[in-house]
C-alpha cells in the first residue's frame, strides 16, 4: 500500500483529560508507561492512519500557547517515533538533511504521513531545527541516545549550520517555547526509546518460511525490544532479510519490517530511505 499525503483522513484531538499525567510514576508504573501517556499518546493514531488511511485516525494537533506540555510532547513525539522506528533512522537530522535535498522516497507511506501532518502545517522545521543543532544519534538497537558534536567534522558544521538557518524560518520562530539552544526543548533526546533488556513476551509466527515471511505478536507497545530478541530466529541470507509483520494488541499491524545488511537495524520501506537517517 502506498498514500499519499491527501489520502489521509485524519481527525485532530487534544491532550486527553486524564487526572494526573504524573499517574505513570506516581502508582509504580515504569517511566515506559509514563512515556506512552505523555509522550506517546498520538502514536497509535499515527499506525492506525497508516493501516487505514481513509478510516479517519486521531492525530494529535498543532500545539497552542496555553495547551498542556503533553499537547507539545505528544506532536513532535509522535514524528520523532516515526522516524526512529518505521524509518529505522538513528541520525534524524541527517535524513532530514537528506529529505530537504530531494533525495527520498516522496511515496514512502510514512513520510506521505509526515508530509500530510507536519509538512502540511508548516511544523516540521521545528524538529528538524532541534534535531540539527542537537545532532543526536539515536541507538534504537541500544535504546540510549548521545551526541555527537564534533566539530571537527565537516558534517557536523554543515549540520549546525543548516541548523542555524532553520531557526531564522518564521515557521520555527512563532513557537516562542521553542528555544533550540538551551538543551532539550522538545524533551525527546531520552524519551520513547525502547529498552532491549526488558523481556517481552511475543510469538513469532514463521508462516512462509520457504519465502521467509513471519508475524509477529506482542501484547503491548515494546515491539521493536521484541523484535530485536527474535531476530536471531530470522538470521540473514546475504543481504536478504526476512519480512516479518508486527501486530501490537492495543495498535493493530505497525508495519512490514526488514532488517538492513548495512546498519543491522529494522526498517519499514525502502532501504535507500533507511539509509539516509544513518551515517
Amino acid at each position: 500500500m502506498t498514500s499519499k499525503p491527501d489520502a489521509f483522513v485524519l481527525y485532530r484531538a487534544r491532550v486527553p483529560a486524564w487526572d494526573d499525567f504524573e499517574q505513570g510514576r506516581n502508582t509504580g508504573g515504569n517511566d515506559s508507561d509514563y512515556d506512552w501517556r505523555s509522550w506517546g499518546w498520538g502514536i497509535p493514531g499515527c499506525f492506525r492512519a497508516l493501516n487505514a488511511p481513509r478510516a479517519g485516525a486521531t492525530i494529535p494537533a498543532l500545539p497552542r500557547p496555553g495547551d498542556a506540555h503533553e499537547q507539545t510532547l505528544a506532536y513532535w513525539g509522535a514524528l520523532h517515533y516515526l522516524l526512529l522506528y518505521r524509518l529505522g533512522w538513528t541520525e534524524p537530522h541527517r535524513g532530514l538533511h537528506a529529505w530537504a535535498g530531494g533525495h527520498l522516497d516522496e511515496e514512502d507511506d510514512t513520510i506521505s504521513l509526515i508530509r500530510r501532518i507536519w509538512i502540511a502545517e508548516h511544523t516540521l522545521e521545528v524538529y528538524q531545527c532541534w534535531s540539527l543543532l542537537a545532532q543526536r544519534r539515536f541507538d534504537i538497537a541500544a535504546g540510549t541516545s548521545t551526541a555527537d558534536l564534533d566539530d571537527a567534522r565537516p558534517d557536523a558544521r554543515m549540520f549546525r549550520r543548516a541548523g542555524e538557518i532553520t531557526l531564522q524560518k518564521p515557521e520555527t520562530s512563532r513557537f516562542p517555547w521553542f528555544i533550540p539552544n538551551t538543551g532539550d526543548p522538545l524533551h525527546l533526546q531520552l524519551h520513547l526509546l525502547h529498552d532491549p533488556e526488558q523481556l517481552i513476551v511475543a510469538r513469532l509466527i514463521k508462516h512462509q518460511p520457504a519465502e521467509e515471511r513471519a508475524t509477529l505478536l506482542v501484547p503491548d507497545s515494546r515491539w521493536y525490544a521484541a523484535l530485536l530478541q527474535h531476530q536471531d530466529q530470522l538470521p540473514m541470507r546475504g543481504t536478504h532479510s526476512w519480512k516479518v509483520d508486527v501486530y501490537v494488541d492495543s495498535l493493530g499491524k505497525v508495519g512490514t519490517f526488514r532488517r538492513s545488511a548495512v546498519t543491522g537495524l529494522w526498517f519499514t520501506g525502502k532501504h535507500s530511505t533507511h539509509m539516509q537517517g544513518n551515517p
